[in-house]
């Protein structure tokens, strides 16, 4: 579904009940997506409705634009990546280290932070590969993109996420399932999957 943020989406979602359509998903961005869950909560069909986005979709500073917080708890994200209280899980340790060596508050585990060292170890991981292929003298910029075009199921910091970029891949390989919660925390639904290569799946 697309939509403007400041547009009413109540016709929309009656127009999908005797269509039989039970599951949203929506790439807004802004505070769309909160006006599609008030709209659902107001005609009362919360429990009708399954409401899915891409990870930008969501954004916990909207959720003041609720009527009321439970209304996201049918919010379902696809992300790539773990969660920082899987305090078990040793890619979440490894970030968890690096936030308490640099002096970050406890305010500071969330999305943009966790993908942000994720990058930097993939950037890492490239430039010590492209050293290590040049025998550790001086390398190019052209060294380093070629180990980042030939990356092939790099486990990011230990595996909190898979990153594939050989053949012309620019994403990563697998995706988990989160719902969002009314503390604004996010819950795994499930384990990681891995996506489906949909070029491939095209021209078939």
């Amino acid at each position: 579904m697309r939509n403007s943020p400041h547009a009413s989406t109540t016709n929309f979602i009656l127009q999908c009940i005797p269509a039989g359509i039970s599951v949203l998903y929506t790439d807004t961005i802004s505070y769309g997506p909160m006006v599609l869950l008030n709209d659902i909560h107001s005609l009362g069909l919360n429990d009708f409705f399954v409401v899915s986005g891409s990870v930008w979709a969501y954004e916990s500073g909207n959720m003041k634009y609720l009527i009321a917080p439970e209304n996201v708890e049918k919010f379902y994200l696809p992300l790539p990546s773990k969660w920082w209280d899987e305090v078990d899980d040793p890619a979440i340790q490894t970030a968890r280290q690096i936030l308490v060596h640099a002096g970050r508050s406890e305010s500071d585990p969330n999305l943009a932070y966790l993908l942000g060292l994720g990058a930097m170890d993939m950037i890492d991981h490239v430039v010590q590969e492209a050293l290590r292929d040049q025998g550790g003298g001086v390398i190019s910029v052209s060294d380093v993109y070629s180990q980042l075009a030939g990356l092939k199921d790099y486990p990011v910091l230990g595996g909190l996420f898979v990153a594939d970029y050989a053949g012309g891949k620019r994403s990563p390989v697998m995706l988990r399932l989160w719902a969002v919660s009314a503390g604004s925390g996010w819950n795994p639904i499930g384990s990681f999957e891995r996506i489906p290569e949909l070029l491939k799946e095209e021209s078939q």
